[in-house]
């Protein structure tokens, strides 16, 4: 990469991510995807597509290779989704 995309992109960086240093920042990178990851999966997707589809693709977007970790994922998304589907 040359020098000047690199100053480019930490410019738009510094831009995007910059006033969340803070603790409310971090706390906020920390929490949101998780809320926003159950909206869509449990609230918007699975009362859709079934519990199976849904984890499924829960666990196709937190792995990139089929390995343990892959079907520990899915294992984990499936028993976390049919908890949801109990209350």
């Amino acid at each position: 990469m040359d020098a000047d995309i690199w100053h480019k992109v930490d410019s738009t960086t510094r831009h995007i991510f910059g006033g969340l240093n803070t603790p409310v920042g971090i706390a906020a990178i920390a929490v949101l995807p998780a809320i926003c990851e159950e909206i869509l999966f449990r609230g918007a997707l699975q009362p859709r597509l079934g519990l199976v589809v849904t984890a499924l693709l829960f666990t196709s977007i937190h792995t990139s290779t089929a390995s343990r970790s892959t079907r520990a994922v899915l294992v984990i998304a499936v028993g976390l989704g049919s908890d949801s589907q109990v209350h």
